[in-house]
């Protein structure tokens, strides 16, 4: 089986873990990205850095040849990556290069088969380029549990990539409580509970550190906080379980395959006082949280690994065709 993979040159987390989970399944052979991707190919320094979705791929063919072999029926199906249209219009610089590709797409495509992957940070459906493109199915990472879309609409999420799984998870965890991010002032929707924590905890929540240090940081604690970012879905939702740190995170309003379960695998809260509440009684609790983090570390391993992730969009893509 082989897969345009087509997204933009922008660094993207879900689609760049996607792909590296698709290049795990199928061979790196069988999967190229259009247009080129620096990021999947050995470059690391950009702002985004601190992202675990920076690879080492070899480069196959040049993009002029990925077309050709597009017009050619070379490839068994395209994986489109999308985002909402309001969200592509947020930038002068994605919009414009976004729909050059579509373009560019649209006249070389033969015949073959689109799947779209809308990772985006916002909640609606592209139907322009759903509709342009003629695709078979919508993936869809912000997909509100009050939303209905219909069967062609499936509810996808962020994974994490076996390259940044550690090895080994049993480290001695002298520390309780961790979190390294940052707050969103003009939107305000981490601050209540960043708020409150410092109020409480006297914790240092604005630390900044390289990606080595954050990874070995993770493996000294035992509870990891996850609080939403510009979407509901987090890197940290998946990266928490894991390194073997518990996931202590807000109830997320999205669809969620597979998800984690309230005092099983994980640990929800819905305002920033249950959250003092919950992490007050579990801090007391260090058996329970030990449970719970290693349960969430196996579920973690069974379907929320980047190769995982892969083999699920699979799975879904070769019932549509039958």
């Amino acid at each position: 089986m082989k897969i345009l993979f087509c997204a933009t040159s922008f660094k993207d987390f879900g689609m760049d873990i996607l792909f590296d989970g698709l290049c795990r399944v199928l061979g790196e052979e069988n999967v190229l990205e259009y247009p080129n991707k620096d990021f999947l190919h050995g470059k690391t320094r950009h702002r985004l850095a601190m992202y675990p979705d920076a690879f080492n791929y070899p480069i196959r063919k040049s993009d002029v040849e990925k077309l050709a072999m597009l017009r050619n029926g070379e490839f068994d199906m395209v994986i489109y990556g999308c985002r909402p249209e309001t969200e592509i219009a947020i930038s002068d610089q994605l919009t414009k290069e976004f729909y050059e590709t579509l373009q560019i797409f649209k006249e070389n495509n033969k015949g073959t088969p689109v799947y779209i992957i809308d990772h985006g940070d916002q909640q609606g459906i592209n139907m322009r380029v759903w509709s342009e493109l003629n695709a078979k199915l919508y993936f869809k990472r912000e997909y509100m549990k009050d939303e209905d879309f219909g069967p062609k609409v499936i509810p996808i999420t962020f994974s994490y990539s076996e390259k940044y799984i550690p090895t080994n998870i049993d480290t001695k965890r002298e520390n309780t409580l961790f979190w390294v991010g940052r707050d969103y002032p003009k939107r305000t929707i981490r601050t209540p509970y960043l708020s409150l924590l410092a109020k409480e905890t006297g914790i240092n929540l604005y630390e900044r550190m390289d990606r080595p240090e954050y990874a070995e940081r993770m493996l000294k604690h035992k509870i990891g906080l996850s609080l939403r970012g510009y979407g509901y879905d987090t890197s940290r939702y998946w990266e928490l379980p894991a390194f073997g740190v518990m996931l202590f995170s807000e109830k997320l309003k999205m669809r969620i395959p597979y998800d984690y379960t309230e005092g099983e695998n994980a640990v929800f809260f819905e305002n920033p006082s249950e959250m003092m509440d919950k992490l007050k009684y579990y801090t007391e609790h260090e058996s329970e949280v030990d449970r719970i983090r290693m349960n969430g570390n196996a579920w973690f391993h069974k379907y929320h690994t980047s190769v995982k992730r892969a083999e699920q969009v699979l799975k879904k893509i070769i019932e549509n065709r039958k």
